[in-house]
């Protein structure tokens, strides 16, 4: 896994350089916005100097220049758009403040102003993605770190920002789930399953009038997050768009489903969990979390024959997926209780992990 220490230092510098930029250009926006009030107040006036207006309109140049700066092709996916719109609108600028007086002050400052913070607001938007992006990274690098109290502290940031995002939300409720607090669990499970339902409703009641699309945002939540995961499984859903809309409505469906099986299980209740975790391991066969929680619902059933093959069907059908070392662990763990041969068993899992297992995982999970 690396340096667990340097990686969480890297990451919260560059959050905190993204958090910087965006204070930077969020001035820039003030500044611009005070010096745009003061002009309209000397326009009301009734005169402008020729000078001023041409001053004006060179400082929106280099504004604008700054911007387009700012936004070169390393900033990342999406960015070339904004730093084209940035250049053409620096060539603009730059053209008008040298024709006529009365051109520049009656029809060039006001656009170019407008245009310049406009593109300030996008970049302001840019870097706050950014940051986002950064934390989510954080989440995940502390529930690799088994750290579950301070993911949550992320996740409660992200969701300050993203308070419809149910995959989000639901990640937030596994790891209630993992600290125990199964009722914080499926207060946060339930309220993704109110945005669900809500947007089918939306989407069915468009379709009644005929009407088009829309990503309505369905739900609110103050303070947590969540998507993904499973009872000790280390996938974070990551997958999943975290609105909901028409084109994820059945994946998120059955993270909805998923969730109810991990509360039923947090409970004790077996049954009622296998079940669920059936149906979705129907509707998609390579989802590891549900393969894994079937299988120690079966195994708490006493059907222990049924659970090894369930993980070692499920560690073939999809290996990019399921080889990971909560599987394994309870893969090996089933060998140890049903297997005749059971050291035999365990090298075949080990020799065959080798060969696919990524160079960060950890084999003391086979317990040879």
């Amino acid at each position: 896994m690396g340096n667990a220490a340097l990686t969480v230092e890297r990451l919260c510098a560059l959050q905190a350089y993204c958090t910087a930029k965006m204070k930077e250009v969020q001035g820039r926006i003030a500044a611009d916005r005070q010096e745009a009030q003061e002009r309209a107040a000397h326009a009301g006036g009734g005169s402008s100097s020729s000078s001023s207006s041409r001053m004006s309109m060179s400082k929106s140049a280099v504004t604008t220049q700054g911007v387009a700066d700012e936004m070169g092709p390393e900033d990342g996916e999406g960015m070339s758009s904004h730093a084209k719109l940035a250049t053409a609108m620096t060539t603009t600028t730059t053209t008008t403040s040298t024709s006529t007086t009365t051109s520049t002050s009656t029809k060039g400052t006001p656009s170019a102003a407008a245009a310049s913070l406009s593109s300030q607001e996008a970049l302001v938007a840019c870097w706050a993605r950014r940051r986002q992006a950064v934390r989510h990274s954080l989440v995940s690098h502390h529930l690799a770190q088994r750290d579950y109290p301070t993911a949550l502290q992320w996740l409660q940031r992200l969701l300050r920002y993203e308070p419809s995002n149910a995959a989000l939300l639901s990640r937030y409720g596994l790891v209630r789930l993992q600290l125990g607090d199964v009722e914080g669990a499926n207060a946060a499970f339930g309220l993704v399953e109110k945005m669900v339902v809500h947007r089918e409703v939306e989407l069915e009641s468009e379709g009644e009038r005929g009407g088009g699309g829309g990503e309505g945002e369905g739900g609110g939540w103050g303070g947590g997050g969540g998507g993904g995961g499973g009872a000790g499984v280390g996938r974070d859903g990551s997958g999943l768009t975290g609105q909901v809309t028409a084109a994820n409505l059945g994946e998120m469906k059955r993270l909805v489903r998923l969730n109810k099986a991990l509360v039923h299980f947090a409970r004790k209740e077996y049954g009622q969990a296998l079940q669920l975790f059936t149906a979705v391991t129907k509707e998609d066969p390579t989802n590891p979390i549900a393969a894994n929680n079937k299988a120690l619902c079966l195994m708490y059933g006493r059907d222990l024959a049924t659970a090894v093959r369930v993980l070692e069907d499920q560690l073939q059908a999809s290996p990019l997926t399921a080889v990971d070392e909560t599987v394994v662990l309870n893969l090996c763990s089933m060998y140890e209780l049903a297997a005749s041969d059971t050291l035999n068993a365990k090298s075949t899992l080990s020799n065959w992990l080798t060969r696919l297992a990524p160079d960060d995982f950890d084999f003391a999970c086979t317990r040879l």
